[in-house]
């Protein structure tokens, strides 16, 4: 009799755990994840993960999205355990005291040059077509940047003695302008806001980008230590979303999504 009071009890406790949803969530960052009008989930983030876990009904039933629009509450919730799962975030060592990292990374988010078609035509033109090895290659092209933007220290360190010829705006949005205005040549920027934002704008069509990437990182959807949701901690969750995401990835799926949203 009390092995069976106990089952029931192991029973009821498991339903009542899977009776919260996965959650998983992250900082606003559009086009990765971000909230529409209606204040829904969106994204090529909320996209992926939905298109992953209804691929694995028997471990997560039902799952849910919180975007948040302040970056310490999302850690936070990351650290006390209201997320399951943090989504979009790079590897380092010291986040490994709190996180779960799967062994497949879904992006390798960019950060290039990106210039305009007709100015890479008219170089072109010109018999001297713009390439990027190194930043010497771009010492005679007028140069936007913004200020407070990380890009890389070379990059600084040559724009501060006077090797590439930077302007230094405050927006990002006035260094657009000049590029498509002609004003400048090149403009570094993370790859996948910046394509997002011209195709939103209207202006995809007239920009291009420097097939070399200043800097590159591959980026993972982690999994909170805190978490209480069932499978999670002992891998079985990770194992599986791992095994799923590579499948996809094999079918070009994450490939196409990012095409949506106007992403190569």
């Amino acid at each position: 009799m009390k092995v069976v009071i106990f089952i029931f009890f192991c029973q009821l406790f498991s339903a009542i755990v899977n009776a919260n949803p996965f959650t998983m969530g992250g900082d606003i960052d559009p086009p990765l994840k971000w909230l529409d009008e209606s204040d829904q989930p969106v994204g090529i983030e909320v996209e992926l993960l939905s298109t992953i876990y209804k691929q694995m009904p028997d471990l997560v039933p039902e799952f849910k999205f919180i975007i948040f629009k302040s970056s310490p509450r999302s850690k936070q919730a990351l650290k006390d355990g209201t997320l399951d799962q943090y989504i979009t975030m790079s590897h380092k060592k010291k986040r490994m005291e709190y996180l779960l990292y799967p062994a497949q990374s879904h992006l390798n988010i960019k950060w290039v040059f990106f210039t305009t078609h007709q100015f890479l035509l008219k170089q072109q033109e010109q018999g001297s077509p713009v390439v990027f090895n190194d930043y010497q290659d771009l010492t005679k092209y007028k140069i936007g940047a913004t200020q407070d933007y990380a890009y890389s220290d070379e990059f600084w360190k040559l724009a501060n003695n006077g090797t590439l010829n930077v302007e230094v705006m405050q927006k990002n949005k006035l260094n657009i302008k000049k590029l498509l205005a002609g004003r400048i040549d090149l403009f570094p920027s993370y790859q996948f806001k910046m394509q997002w934002n011209a195709q939103q704008g209207g202006y995809d069509h007239l920009i291009s980008y420097l097939p070399k990437a200043i800097r590159d990182k591959q980026y993972f959807n982690p999994f909170s230590k805190a978490s209480r949701y069932p499978n999670v901690l002992n891998g079985k969750i990770i194992r599986r979303y791992d095994e799923v995401l590579r499948a996809l990835k094999k079918k070009g799926v994450i490939k196409k999504i990012l095409k949506k949203y106007g992403v190569d």
